[in-house]
């Protein structure tokens, strides 16, 4: 019997897509300078990616998200939710087993929210958790290929990491998955 594909849980983060990762959203996009040069270097085969192994993202709105863009948009829209990481099962796409595809030239993965990690309003816990999820990335990425790539901006939006290493990260401060 073929051994099952080690499961994955998948990282997406946004610094400007207001609420994506709350009830009710389904679905989130990355614009092609967002995949070029940035998601494909640490995860190239991610639009070979299976639900069934990888059927699990956690939303993570990141430290830019709470600051004013360079042209004064503001991604936080006030709201308790937005501080804490979202938990979100990627849905397979219209009969396929990948919960991504392409919308022109925009990646986009679908997904139904499950649930919040927490609900005390701190966004310094999120921040906190984004940076350690990035840097297990990175010695991941140096463990397997000797470096970690180079990206046009620090830090790829969408990556993946082993199931089992999040759940211990998360279960440090006393949330499960």
């Amino acid at each position: 019997m073929a051994e099952k594909p080690h499961e994955r849980i998948l990282i997406l983060r946004t610094m400007a897509h207001t609420r994506v990762w709350e009830k009710g959203m389904s679905r989130c996009y990355f614009e092609p300078s967002q995949l070029s040069g940035m998601i494909l270097s640490w995860e190239p085969n991610i639009m070979n990616m299976k639900v069934d192994q990888c059927s699990l993202a956690l939303g993570v709105y990141t430290a830019k998200y709470f600051q004013p863009s360079r042209y004064g948009r503001l991604g936080f829209s006030g709201q308790a939710s937005e501080t804490s990481i979202s938990l979100l099962k990627l849905e397979s796409i219209n009969g396929t087993s990948s919960p991504c595809y392409m919308n022109g030239s925009k990646l986009c993965f679908s997904y139904s929210f499950n649930q919040k990690l927490w609900d005390d309003n701190n966004s310094s816990r999120m921040l906190s958790i984004d940076n350690t999820l990035i840097g297990l990335k990175i010695t991941e990425l140096k463990q397997r290929l000797g470096y970690a790539p180079i990206t046009n901006y620090r830090w790829p939006l969408a990556f993946s990491l082993d199931a089992a290493s999040v759940s211990d990260i998360l279960g440090k401060i006393d949330v499960s998955l």
